[in-house]
């Protein structure tokens, strides 16, 4: 859900910005890598914790770039940094389950 919002946040700030093009540039991906990782999540796609690695080093950069100054975008991933960790650990570990658990042992087709 948080992906799906991040991602109209970004297209209308993409919209409506008279930015430079890197910074409209960094919006339009990190939004795209938003969609692609939201997917990924939703269906449990093997790769989904590449393309959420992804989003968070694009979500980053983008705050970069649009700080338009390195020790700005410093002081503004700061209180990114702890938040985005957790839920890179959340998305290893649930797509990383172990045998025996309900996530390791999907249900056969077939059954209800």
């Amino acid at each position: 859900m948080f992906l799906a919002v991040c991602a109209l946040a970004l297209a209308v700030l993409l919209a409506t910005g008279d930015d430079l093009p890197p910074v409209r540039f960094a919006l339009g991906a990190t939004g795209a890598l938003a969609l692609v990782t939201a997917e990924a999540l939703v269906f449990v796609r093997p790769w989904g914790f590449g393309a959420s690695l992804a989003f968070a080093g694009s979500f980053v950069a983008t705050l970069f770039v649009a700080a338009h100054d390195f020790v700005v975008g410093v002081v503004g991933t700061c209180p990114t940094v702890l938040p985005i960790l957790v839920a890179l650990s959340v998305v290893h570990n649930g797509l990383a389950a172990r045998p025996g658990t309900a996530q390791g042992n999907p249900r056969p087709r077939g059954l209800p």
